[in-house]
């Protein structure tokens, strides 16, 4: 009698009843975007349809893995046979395992064979929009000139990948639990003197001791020098009456959390509390306008509004305020004036407006989940600018 993979990787693999429910939903999706097959080799889509793979990601360029998946719902999953035993452990026995021997290039002929026995007509693939297959371009080109029509399925990939199970949000609560624990332990030791590569540092030890199995972690200080929002940490100790902004993230059974926190290095000044308070309200506004049946872009300009209002210059080069979450910390849709996404409950969102200026980044990332009721916070909001002696 065959054992449910999930009992022997328990908080790795799912239960194939949810593997079973997602191929379903892409299923439709393939039909909505008249797909005769889809051909996936992105690493991320793969472990979310099959749960082939680990938690973080990886694997090697030179053993690409290739699934086929055809609209009456047949499965083959091209992997190179050193792997070929594991993956027959880790995916449903409906999910036929193709092994090839060659190494450093995809099984290109098997499955040009799959697809011309199939006799496909559209044949889509991931080829734009975030997603990363694992085949050379000389491999897209033979696959291009084949008597098939290859189309981009990015748009049907992400239909499916963004509206979030709630065994997934199982595990996008229990990321955010590990991020808001390592905070809480991290900031314990942070204060005047300690530099931001310290910072960092322990900031990732405490998320990999609250249980983190892949760590992401930013850390900004000093006048006038905010706007590296995105820059690598320095040697550089925190100065008192700075202000020290930390961005974390933790990988939790393959899905992240995503939320920034910040603080003051002794006592902050008037306009360092000021303008923390106001980028709260901002964020709130950004939350509220999170509705299902809306595009994103109309939260967008509901946050452009309320920083005009708040007089918060809309200066942050980020070029969106928020973004999608899931196996990547981060993914579409862009909570941005100019994607036309249309929001559905299950998709998780990032409301993350920032307002850079000389005395501090000001920037309250919270973690939205839409339901058909409304937004609802995944994150803990962020309360008033912290202290630290």
């Amino acid at each position: 009698m065959s054992v449910d993979s999930a009992t022997l990787w328990p908080g790795l693999r799912f239960p194939a009843a949810e593997y079973e429910a997602r191929r379903v939903r892409m299923l439709a999706a393939m039909q909505a975007h008249q797909l005769d097959a889809l051909l996936v080799a992105d690493e991320r889509t793969l472990w979310y349809l099959v749960g082939i793979g680990s938690a973080v990601g990886g694997g090697s360029r030179s053993r690409p893995r290739v699934l086929l998946l055809g609209a009456d719902g047949r499965a083959r999953l091209h992997v190179h046979q050193a792997e070929a035993r594991v993956a027959a452990e880790q995916v449903e026995p409906s999910i036929e395992i193709v092994p090839y021997r060659a190494l450093s290039c995809a099984p290109l002929s098997a499955l040009m064979d799959d697809l011309a026995r199939a006799r496909v007509g559209r044949l889509g693939a991931e080829l734009s929009s975030e997603l990363r297959p694992e085949l050379t371009y000389q491999e897209w080109a033979a696959l291009a000139a084949g008597d098939w029509r290859l189309v981009d399925a990015s748009d049907a990939v992400w239909a499916t990948r963004q509206r979030k199970s709630e065994a997934e949000l199982e595990r996008m609560r229990a990321a955010v639990d590990v991020t808001a624990r390592a905070y809480k332990a991290a900031w314990r030791s942070v204060g005047v003197g300690v530099t931001e590569a310290e910072i960092a540092a322990r900031m990732a030890t405490a998320l990999r001791a609250s249980g983190a199995q892949a760590v992401k972690t930013a850390c900004v200080t000093g006048q006038g020098d905010y706007w590296r929002s995105a820059g690598v940490p320095r040697v550089r100790p925190v100065q008192s009456g700075e202000l020290i902004f930390v961005d974390v993230g933790a990988c939790l059974g393959g899905y992240w959390s995503d939320f920034s926190r910040s603080a003051v290095a002794g006592e902050p000044s008037p306009e360092q509390v000021r303008a923390h308070a106001l980028i709260r309200q901002v964020t709130e506004a950004g939350v509220a306008a999170l509705r299902p049946d809306r595009p994103i872009a109309r939260a967008a300009q509901e946050i452009a509004k309320a920083l005009r209002a708040a007089g918060l210059p809309d200066n942050a080069p980020a070029g969106r305020y928020g973004h999608g979450l899931g196996l990547l910390s981060t993914e579409p849709p862009s909570l941005a004036l100019d994607d036309p996404t249309v929001l559905e409950p299950g998709m998780v969102i990032t409301v993350e407006p920032s307002s850079i200026a000389e005395h501090g980044i000001y920037h309250a990332e919270v973690e939205v989940l839409v339901t058909a009721e409304g937004p609802r916070l995944l994150s803990p909001p962020p309360a008033g600018l912290m202290r630290l002696t």
